[in-house]
């Protein structure tokens, strides 16, 4: 159940890209300033045993609401693996069992959703906009001759954004460092 989740969550977010992952179809009706729709890799590598212990990819629909947030995940072909809904009070993942988990906050969430492995939950949602999290110290900060964002460290992450469009980075890199594992994260941002 817990690696379930793990799957699961592992798409906020947020990614080792697969050239066979299938990209969600949304409706053009659908797609807003607040959505973006694309595929999503995370890789778990186990540094003591020279494995990966995790790895997950398939395909997102982001839909930020200022307030309210969903994150609708599928499998590599298509099929909706889960929702996650997050707004001030509380945030939510919904498998596609049926079965709801619910904390307080997105971080609270994936803490047990996963038994304390980090996710980058908070900092997804102002990285997918080429920002960074307001309230946060960032180092290594790297902007592009137009201001913005290329790299940094923020919350434990390494973040490299590139290709931009008109609502933000297309291509997003994210990674941390751990005493016993790294955690890679890739998102490619179709639409």
């Amino acid at each position: 159940m817990l690696k379930k989740f793990f799957s699961l969550l592992s798409l906020v977010v947020l990614l080792f890209l697969s050239a066979c992952s299938v990209t969600p179809t949304v409706d053009k009706e659908q797609l807003t300033e607040e959505t973006r729709v694309g595929r999503f890799a995370v890789l778990a590598f186990d540094k003591r045993e020279g494995v990966n212990k995790d790895a997950v990819q398939g395909g997102f629909v982001w839909r930020d609401f200022g307030t309210n947030l969903e994150l609708d995940l599928t499998n590599p072909l298509g099929n909706t693996l889960a929702r996650v809904e997050v707004s001030d009070f509380q945030s939510v993942l919904i498998n596609s069992a049926g079965q709801r988990l619910v904390a307080p906050s997105p971080d609270d969430l994936v803490a047990r959703a996963l038994d304390g492995r980090p996710l980058p939950v908070s900092g997804i949602r102002y990285w997918v906009r080429g920002e960074l999290m307001p309230t946060v110290t960032a180092t290594a900060v790297e902007r592009d001759h137009q201001g913005r964002l290329l790299s940094g460290e923020q919350n434990g992450w390494q973040i490299t954004l590139s290709e931009y469009d008109a609502k933000g980075p297309t291509r997003l890199h994210l990674l941390r460092n751990e005493t016993a594992e790294r955690i890679t994260v890739r998102l490619s941002v179709d639409h």
